[in-house]
């Protein structure tokens, strides 16, 4: 190529430059769709089920339970640890079905605990059981029968 239409090419390139800065860049219309009826009402449904769960767990946590007769009821939770473990813990004449080193919840109120083991003396008393509270009974010594 020779100088000549080097030159061209450049001049060629500046004009074509200056005309795109000369022309309008085209508006957009942007077009909105409307979400169908059948995405409002899921969206409506996982709010209200996240509301639920998070009003059930917040109760849960605060120490309120289903009974087996249905009613909420106030619960507390007992930690009940022995030496020797392993022993029966019975509340209210019930046995509850677990052994020490052990941990549940009882309703609230006055409650008979007993912490029994075969060959060892039983603690028994009466105990508080206060909402959103943990009794602990942790230093339960058993001491054996003479």
């Amino acid at each position: 190529m020779s100088k000549k239409e080097l030159g061209k090419e450049e001049v060629a390139e500046d004009v074509s430059l200056e005309k795109t800065e000369e022309i309008e860049p085209v508006q957009q219309v942007k077009v909105q769709k409307k979400l169908p009826t059948r995405v409002w009402v899921t969206y409506i449904l996982m709010f209200i089920a996240i509301i639920g769960i998070v009003t059930f767990a917040v109760a849960f946590m605060m120490g309120y339970r289903l009974s087996l007769t249905g009613e909420i009821e106030r619960t507390g939770l007992i930690q009940v640890a022995s030496s020797p473990s392993g022993a029966n813990i019975v509340v209210n004449g019930n046995q509850m079905g677990v052994r020490t080193r052990a941990r549940f919840s009882l309703s609230e109120g006055e409650h008979w605990i007993e912490v029994r083991r075969d060959g060892f003396d039983t603690l028994q008393g009466h105990y508080t059981v206060k909402m959103n509270d943990i009794l602990w009974l942790d230093y339960v010594l058993l001491f054996p029968l003479r």
